[in-house]
């Protein structure tokens, strides 16, 4: 398991420079919890607005998030990102503007035949890249469907593994999660927790830290250039990684942190 707070930081003045110069070139920012609420993924036009004004200052601005392509997409359109995003919480980073694949893990067979195995008869959600299988249909699987926008989801078949590369998996329900802790313990696999009743479980080496170096790389840019932000245990090797990685402790610090990027360049 990865773990760890990172080096977090939040304070008024994150970017610096003059004269036009800004030390940092890319902020990356997780999306639930950060950039809307966790219960309410409504994008507000005053982050629109904000993360508009910070790409006319010459700063490039994506997002890392636990989401599949499909479900983040629409909020990309919103925000007119056109670089690569991170998706599944590091397993795989897309370029919206022609839906290359920039990077992608998978599992191999024989983890995820175990994984299913395990995980396949209690309340969890399968992820074989863009395609949905849950286990059992409970409410709160239900709710977290409705929540990101998932409409499209089947009945878990163990023959699915066999045919396609099993991407992420979630558990879902805190005397699930706790349970799954034990069950996780000696299997080499990366697993955490991305909100309070989310436990996910990626490939090994699998976070949106190791994807950020990867993102950064493709870019060339260096680790140092990024600020990144988030607010759960699922964004702490990224926050740890960058040049400047902040802990966001609700919805309303984000847009207070980017706005400071816009006064600090004035």
């Amino acid at each position: 398991m990865h773990g760890g707070k990172g080096r977090c930081e939040d304070r008024q003045e994150i970017v610096h420079g003059g004269e036009g110069y800004l030390k940092y070139s890319l902020i990356v920012s997780d999306f639930d919890g950060t950039l809307v609420p966790s219960d309410d993924p409504t994008l507000s036009d005053e982050v629109i607005e904000t993360i508009d004004e910070i790409r006319k200052l010459g700063v490039k601005f994506t997002i890392a998030t636990g989401r599949k392509f499909t479900s983040i997409y629409p909020y990309l359109k919103k925000l007119k990102i056109n670089l690569p995003v991170i998706l599944f919480n590091g397993a795989k980073i897309v370029d919206p503007s022609d839906g290359k694949i920039i990077h992608e893990k998978h599992f191999d067979k024989r983890t995820a035949r175990i994984l299913l195995s395990k995980f396949g008869t209690i309340p969890a959600v399968f992820f074989f890249d863009e395609m949905v299988f849950y286990t059992v249909f409970t409410k709160e699987i239900e709710n977290y469907f409705k929540h990101d926008g998932i409409r499209i989801h089947h009945m878990l078949d163990d023959e699915i593994v066999e045919h396609h590369e099993l991407t992420k998996i979630m558990i879902i329900g805190r005397k699930e999660i706790s349970s799954a802790y034990d069950t996780l313990e000696d299997m080499e696999v990366t697993y955490f927790t991305s909100e309070k009743d989310y436990l996910e479980i990626l490939p090994t080496d699998t976070d949106k830290g190791e994807a950020l170096k990867v993102l950064c790389k493709h870019l060339g840019l260096k680790l140092h250039e990024v600020i990144s932000m988030g607010d759960s245990e699922n964004d702490d090797q990224m926050i740890e990684s960058s040049g400047l990685g902040i802990r966001i402790d609700e919805h309303a610090d984000a847009l207070r942190i980017l706005r400071n990027v816009i006064r600090s360049s004035i």
